[in-house]
């Protein structure tokens, strides 16, 4: 795949700069705005157990993920950012990778997530990680003032084979 990329996840905490919450100011560049979200990530990280991991490439952050867990055996994602620099390159999908094992190894059976139904990449994205659709959440949220729709999908944790 990408293994020439230096990509690794890390705990949020573990990023290593302090990263300051800059307020509405427009980014030029794709860095400060991974840094305003992640900061964004820590201030809304109000659901118990909540992990986020930064994404880092050569040092620097190109994005983030999150997930929570609902009870014992379903967790949600919380935010999935990658800045377009990364776009193309496995980057997301190797973070993601790694953000399931963790995921799973928790003990956790099923990632919940929903996306923008219009939003057909991202809906490729998912389903390359093993996304199935569980359903449709009809004007849930506003984009640009006006209602849209969410798909709601699953990545189920690795079936033990039967012996």
């Amino acid at each position: 795949m990408t293994r020439d990329i230096d990509a690794r996840i890390a705990r949020y905490s573990q990023i290593g700069y302090q990263i300051d919450h800059p307020g509405n100011i427009p980014y030029k560049d794709n860095q400060k705005w991974v840094q305003h979200a992640l900061a964004e990530a820590r201030a809304d990280s109000a659901m118990e157990g909540e992990r986020t991991f930064g994404v880092l490439v050569n040092g620097l952050p190109v994005g983030y993920l999150s997930y929570a867990p609902l009870n014992a055996r379903v967790a949600i994602t919380r935010g999935i950012v990658f800045t377009q620099a990364v776009y193309g390159t496995g980057v997301a999908r190797i973070a993601a990778e790694q953000v399931l094992r963790d995921v799973f190894a928790s003990g956790i059976r099923k990632l919940q997530a929903t996306y923008y139904t219009h939003n057909i990449r991202v809906a490729a994205w998912l389903r390359a990680l093993g996304a199935v659709e569980e359903g449709c959440l009809r004007d849930q949220v506003l984009q640009h003032g006006r209602p849209v729709s969410l798909k709601v999908v699953a990545i189920f944790a690795p079936e033990e084979p039967c012996h």
